[in-house]
């Protein structure tokens, strides 16, 4: 079995060799992998601390903050990266989540590539422990535990239920990522016997009598079992250790009461939204994490190895109760006056119509320096672009400055409560090809801020083939109401010109006259 291990980051070194910690099974070419692929994240400024203790082994607290080398400020949080290691990083005072206000952390997550040798995970925690930051599991006779207790979950040390309960981290809810199931029916090892031996992912109360059962079978070597409340699992040792990004997005519903997970929600190599692996929700009484009602908690992470390890890292896009922020886009056809949804198909020269929208929900601090990168559709053409704040204010875009198909722009304001949303608008044609349908790929933008990332995905849709353009034009009025073709003006006095044009199309280039699909007016 493994100490229980977890990273929060993407990107380890020989830093762990030169503070004199176990360096034996680092793997330098795994964590190279992870770092060469790591995904964009949030530079974690002061929002996090490093808990203070002392492990069995003479060690501390294993977890580095560390700089990508992506040269955008990403940061990653390695919690450990050998054997035998503890590791935890809790929000500061200033970032607990406000559990009255509803809440979305998003997160990379990446667990090694061991596969069925990994071990052995690390757990999303929300806490208001009495120790703070210190808060970890502890042993009966005060040593930090390991193993399946990932440095959250009560120590089976072999005093049963219900003392447990009491050596985990106190008023507190987790979410565990178990890369190696504990399933050996002896004490310190069989949390996982009642859901198998492949890894999973799980939540309850580590400070709550509720969550252990002790089996009892055998009065001479007791065991504890672990209640698992939200599973998701899929019977492959692929889960979790694969050496692949996996996204990971929380939602905290403040009404309801309710946290909800999905798992592989993103891919990797394109932050493209993708079908979750899973997705659990889950009912969370705050008065288990937060019996003084403060309406606050603390959150973070733990996790441990022991003999089986892997590297386990986490990169954040989305910090909660710092800023909760959103992206949609809606996709219109102005032409045909229709909403464009995916699969659907719009006709060559018709004018389009991006409206991306971009919300602030909640947060300690406003959206801060947010930096559009708009991906424009294949085969659109842009001719304008805005955008619009709540206070109606709006700056006009340079559409010269699109380079590649990405048009990207920094908000000059920040957003916040009273000043959002903000719709960057942008309006082009679409343009196809003669004879022949186009397909157009969805096209993912990006909105990044100095303390939120987010993003936001137009549909896949069809350009049919490009014809020939028919247009009349017709002004003035009879007496009965009809259109004519001819108007006099007046040469002293002003003229305004009442009319409508039509246009139609024909299907080849043979097509003469105005014959072709049926004429749509526009009144000028």
């Amino acid at each position: 079995m493994g100490m229980k291990r977890w990273f929060l980051g993407g990107l380890a070194l020989v830093v762990a060799g030169l503070l004199g910690g176990p360096v034996a099974q680092a793997d330098n070419n795994d964590l190279n992998n992870a770092i060469s692929s790591a995904p964009q994240g949030l530079p974690l400024n002061d929002y996090f601390k490093l808990g203070t203790f002392s492990t069995s082994t003479g060690g501390g607290n294993s977890t580095k903050v560390i700089d990508s080398n992506r040269g955008d400020g990403t940061q990653l949080v390695q919690l450990t990266d050998t054997t035998n290691e503890v590791g935890t990083i809790w929000t500061a005072d200033n970032y607990r989540l406000n559990l009255n206000q509803n809440a979305t952390a998003s997160m990379w997550l990446y667990f090694g590539y061991r596969t069925s040798s990994a071990g052995d995970g690390m757990a999303f925690v929300l806490q208001n422990d009495a120790r703070g930051v210190d808060a970890i599991a502890k042993t009966t006779s005060g040593t930090v535990g390991d193993g399946e207790t990932l440095g959250v979950w009560g120590v089976d040390d072999g005093i049963t239920n219900p003392q447990i309960q009491s050596r985990a981290i106190q008023n507190s809810w987790a979410l565990e990522f178990d890369s190696f199931s504990n399933t050996q029916s002896r004490k310190g090892s069989s949390f996982d016997t009642s859901i198998g031996s492949y890894p999973h992912i799980a939540s309850n109360y580590p400070g709550a009598g509720l969550t252990y059962v002790t089996n009892n079978l055998s009065p001479d070597n007791p065991y504890v079992l672990m209640q698992h409340q939200g599973v998701i699992q899929n019977n492959s040792f692929n889960l979790l250790s694969n050496g692949a990004w996996h996204h990971v997005t929380m939602k905290w519903d403040a009404a309801a009461k309710t946290m909800t997970y999905s798992y592989n929600d993103k891919d990797p190599s394109t932050g493209n939204a993708q079908t979750p692996v899973g997705t659990k929700t889950v009912s969370i009484d705050p008065t288990k994490i937060d019996p003084n009602n403060t309406g606050y908690a603390r959150w973070g992470f733990t996790g441990s190895t022991g003999t089986n390890w892997e590297n386990n890292l986490v990169i954040f896009e989305q910090v909660p109760g710092v800023v909760n922020s959103s992206a949609s886009v809606t996709a219109t056809d102005l032409t045909a006056d229709k909403v464009i949804a995916a699969g659907d198909t719009v006709t060559s020269g018709d004018q389009l119509q991006l409206a991306y929208k971009l919300n602030y929900d909640s947060g300690s601090q406003d959206w801060k320096n947010v930096v559009a990168k708009i991906a424009i559709p294949n085969n659109m053409t842009v001719s304008y672009a805005k955008v619009t704040y709540a206070d109606g204010k709006s700056e006009l875009i340079d559409p010269s400055t699109i380079s590649a198909q990405t048009l990207k722009y920094q908000l000059t304001r920040d957003l916040n409560g009273t000043n959002a949303p903000a719709t960057i608008t942008i309006i082009g044609n679409a343009m196809g090809v003669k004879n022949a349908t186009t397909a157009v790929a969805a096209a993912k933008s990006t909105f990044n801020g100095s303390n939120a990332l987010t993003n936001a995905t137009t549909p896949n849709f069809t350009i049919s083939a490009a014809s020939n353009w028919n247009l009349r034009l017709f002004f003035g009025a009879a007496a009965n109401g009809t259109k004519t073709s001819q108007i006099d003006l007046d040469g002293i006095k002003d003229t305004t010109l009442t009319g409508h044009f039509t246009y139609s199309l024909t299907s080849t280039a043979s097509d003469a006259g105005y014959g072709g699909t049926a004429g749509k007016a526009v009144t000028l």
